[in-house]
């Protein structure tokens, strides 16, 4: 589990700067749309599997 550790806090970062950058910068609607759902995704997932690499890593040290 510790391998995937920084793998998803590269999508996390990748997610959040996503997300701020389509949100604070003037794009066409055709490039925003896709940007923001990528960046919502990466969020999302990213954030589900952290929460799940912390329970089991918690869970193993009982």
């Amino acid at each position: 589990m510790v391998k995937n550790l920084p793998l998803l806090m590269a999508m996390l970062v990748i997610g959040i700067s996503t997300v701020s950058i389509t949100l604070n910068t003037q794009m066409p609607e055709f490039i925003k749309i896709p940007l923001e759902i990528v960046g919502t995704v990466l969020n999302t997932w990213s954030l589900v599997a952290l929460i799940l690499h912390l329970g089991i890593k918690n869970l193993s040290k009982i």
